[in-house]
């Protein structure tokens, strides 16, 4: 099919929609990492000027906040997933949220301290939350699980990608040569166990913390009876 043609002779180009720029910062994070996307930048992709952005979306973080829930919408619901132990419903469930915030370097970050507005965040915490009531969780350790979980996938997200976008292998022999150099004397176990210490890659890392996470939450339960109190000094 012949592509449009502008006046000058050129293609033609698309007309500007929400869903263009949405895809168009998906393409510029991915290229680029999230701290490239302003929306100075991403006019430039769209050869046009910011303020026609501005049209679609209040802000860069109204935009950031529609591109996360769109990521987000990529995480599936495996109903199937029910014939399995409810933490590894859990687990399966977080490594693929996991997953699909990394496909967008950095973009995770733009969750943190953000109320859990987006709707595809709720409907996996939803998941979660009938995950942990099935399987006779109390209702206060639930909501508490569900919060914390979320934390975990959103640092572990961010983690990843700042390994990859800092040439992590790098880093990581780096901060085993400052192990490793140590005195024993002082630091007897970390100078003992720096060779090991890198070992596990950042999605291992990430495996690891939420299974952590949630065999430890088998063997929690807060009463609904009895509110958490903070103590403070």
């Amino acid at each position: 099919m012949n592509e449009p043609q502008g006046r000058r002779g050129g293609a033609s180009k698309a007309p500007l929609t929400r869903q263009l720029i949405v895809d168009s910062a998906l393409k510029l994070i991915t290229e680029r990492g999230f701290n490239a996307l302003t929306m100075r930048s991403l006019a430039q992709e769209l050869e046009t000027g910011p303020a026609a952005l501005y049209v679609y979306f209040k802000n860069r973080q109204s935009l950031v906040d529609t591109l996360i829930n769109t990521v987000l919408s990529e995480v599936e619901i495996h109903n199937a997933e029910g014939d399995m132990a409810w933490d590894a419903q859990l687990e399966a469930l977080a490594m693929r949220t996991v997953e699909s915030l990394v496909r967008y370097p950095g973009l995770s970050a733009g969750m943190v301290g953000r109320v859990p507005s987006a709707e595809a965040l709720l409907r996996i915490s939803e998941r979660y939350l009938k995950i942990l009531l099935d399987s006779s969780h109390d209702e206060m350790t639930s909501l508490l699980a569900v919060d914390v979980l979320n934390s975990i996938v959103i640092t572990e997200a961010n983690e990843i990608s700042a390994f990859e976008a800092t040439l992590g292998k790098e880093h990581l022999y780096e901060a085993e040569n400052v192990l490793s150099g140590l005195d024993p004397e002082n630091f007897p176990h970390l100078s003992r166990l720096s060779h090991m210490a890198m070992i596990a890659t950042p999605v291992e890392r990430a495996q690891w913390a939420i299974h952590t996470f949630t065999r430890g939450l088998a063997q929690t339960s807060v009463p609904v009876q009895c509110p958490i109190k903070l103590q403070l000094d």
